[in-house]
C-alpha cells in the first residue's frame, strides 16, 4: 500500500467513526434496548420487536429498566413524602386534640367570680375581736363589694386555725417567723414565693388570711405612694393580691377609739361597728385590689399633686364623695374616707360609683357574658364578647388582670383557630 491509499484509508476510517458518533450522539433510539432505529417510520424496534405505541422510541441513553427505576424511586419519594405528611398531621391532630381537650376542661373549671376561701387564725400574743364580728364582717364585707362594685361572690368557705395550702406547702415556717409583720416580708419573699399560673386566677379560689397579727410598713420611701394613706405609724390592715389576701385587725384594735368611736357599752353595737369597718373599709377594699387589680386612689390635701403620684379618682373642685370610691382614700390614715364610708347604708348598690372602675367593670361584665354564651354552646359569640372585652379594659399600665384576659382570651377562640394555635403555638396551651 502505497501512501496515498494509506492516508484515504485513514481518513474514511476517521470520516466513518465521526459519521457513527453523530448518528450515534443525535439518532432516535429504542426505548427498551437503545438500539439506533435506521428508519423513523418504524413501527416496531428490529432488535427486539417492541411495539413503539407501548414503549416509544427516546433520544436519551436511558434504558427502560434504568427508567423503570428512576420511576420506582419517584414512587417511593412519594409515598415517603405522604407518609411523612401524614404522619406529621396526625402527631400535631394529636397534640391539638390534647390541647383542645385541655382547653374544654379549664373552660368548664373557668369562673365567673373566683370562690372565696377564708381562713382565721389568730397569735394570742394580741388582742383579737369576737367570732360573732370576725364572721358578721365577713358577711359585710361581700356585700360591701357587691355594693360598690355590682359582683356578687355566692361561693365562700370558711377554715379556723390552718394556713392556705399555698402557704403550707411554699412557706412551711411561715407562721413562725419573727419577720410576718413587716411588709418588706410580704413583698419580698412570701408572694414571690407563691405565684400561680393564671390558670389559678381564672378557675382557682381566692384564699384569704383573715388574723390579728400587726403588718407595719418598714419600706420608708420604696412604696411611698402606694402606703400614703398610712397613719403614721406606719400600720397596715389588709394586702389585697390575686394569690392570697390579708386581713389584720391589729390596727383597728390599736385605734378603735378614734374609728369606732368610744364609750362604746353595748357590746352588740361594738361588734356592729367593728364588723362595718373591717368588712367594708379593709375586706372589700382589698378585695378590690384581688379581683379587679384596681390601685388605691390616695388624695394628698397637705401637698400640690405631683405628676408621679395617684391622684385623686374624682375630678373637680368639689368634695370627694368617698362614700361612692371605695378604693379612694384620703393622705394620712384614712379617716376621712372611712368616716363618709360608715354612714352609707350597707345593702344599697352606690348609684354613682367612681369614674376609675368603668373600665375594669365593663370588662368584667362581658367575660361573664362570654362565659354564659360559651355554655350555651355560642362559641362565636363568646370569642367576640372576649375581643370586645380587650378593646374597652386597656389600662395605660398593664395590670395582672389585664395579661390573665389576654391569655383567657385563647380559650375563647374557634375550633379551627384553637386547632391551629395548637400546631404552631403548642407553648400557650400546654
Amino acid at each position: 500500500m502505497n501512501a496515498g491509499e494509506f492516508f484515504y484509508s485513514v481518513r474514511s476510517k476517521l470520516f466513518g467513526e465521526f459519521r457513527n458518533s453523530s448518528i450515534h450522539l443525535e439518532s432516535t433510539r429504542c426505548g427498551r434496548c437503545t438500539h439506533i432505529l435506521p428508519d423513523e417510520t418504524l413501527s416496531y424496534c428490529p432488535r427486539c420487536g417492541v411495539p413503539f405505541s407501548t414503549v416509544p422510541p427516546t433520544n436519551s441513553f436511558e434504558t427502560l429498566a434504568e427508567r423503570s427505576h428512576q420511576l420506582l424511586l419517584a414512587k417511593y419519594r412519594r409515598r415517603l413524602l405522604a407518609t411523612t405528611t401524614f404522619v406529621f398531621m396526625a402527631f400535631w391532630g394529636i397534640v391539638a386534640s390534647i390541647s383542645s381537650l385541655q382547653t374544654e376542661s379549664q373552660l368548664q373549671a373557668m369562673k365567673t367570680v373566683r370562690p372565696i376561701e377564708v381562713f382565721f387564725i389568730e397569735d394570742p400574743a394580741y388582742p383579737s375581736i369576737s367570732k360573732h364580728a370576725q364572721l358578721k364582717s365577713l358577711a359585710d364585707g361581700i356585700q360591701a363589694f357587691e355594693d360598690h362594685f355590682g359582683i356578687q361572690i355566692d361561693d365562700v368557705r370558711i377554715h379556723h386555725n390552718k394556713l392556705p395550702q399555698n402557704i403550707r406547702d411554699r412557706i412551711p415556717n411561715f407562721w413562725a417567723s419573727s419577720e410576718r409583720s413587716s411588709l418588706s416580708y410580704w413583698e419580698y419573699n412570701v408572694y414571690p414565693n407563691i405565684e400561680s399560673k393564671w390558670e389559678s386566677l381564672a378557675s382557682g379560689s381566692l384564699p384569704i388570711i383573715y388574723t390579728n397579727i400587726p403588718i407595719m410598713n418598714d419600706l420608708g420611701k420604696k412604696t411611698r405612694l402606694e402606703t400614703a394613706h398610712l397613719n403614721s405609724k406606719g400600720l397596715i390592715s389588709g394586702l389585697g393580691h390575686p394569690n392570697l389576701t390579708i386581713v389584720s385587725t391589729y390596727r383597728l384594735l390599736r385605734e378603735e377609739e378614734v374609728l369606732i368611736g368610744s364609750n362604746l357599752n353595748d357590746p352588740d353595737l361594738r361588734n356592729e361597728k367593728l364588723a362595718r369597718y373591717m368588712g367594708e373599709y379593709v375586706l372589700a377594699h382589698e378585695l378590690g385590689h384581688a379581683f379587679l387589680a384596681l390601685s388605691d386612689y390616695v388624695e394628698d390635701s397637705q401637698a400640690p399633686l405631683i405628676a408621679s403620684m395617684r391622684g385623686p379618682a374624682s375630678i373637680g373642685n368639689q368634695k370627694i364623695n368617698y362614700g361612692n370610691c371605695l378604693m379612694h382614700t384620703d393622705h394620712g390614715g384614712g379617716y376621712e374616707a372611712w368616716e363618709e364610708l360608715s354612714q352609707r347604708h350597707l345593702g344599697d348598690h352606690v348609684q354613682t360609683p367612681c369614674s376609675e372602675y368603668s373600665q375594669v367593670l365593663s370588662g368584667f361584665k362581658l367575660r361573664s357574658q362570654a362565659i354564659e354564651a360559651l355554655k350555651r354552646g355560642d362559641r362565636s359569640k363568646a370569642e367576640n364578647l372576649y375581643k370586645e372585652l380587650l378593646n374597652v379594659y386597656n389600662p395605660p399600665s398593664r395590670t395582672w388582670l389585664r395579661g390573665q384576659w389576654e391569655k383567657e382570651s385563647l380559650l375563647f377562640m374557634s375550633v379551627f383557630k384553637r386547632w391551629w394555635n395548637g400546631i404552631f403555638m403548642v407553648e400557650s396551651t400546654l
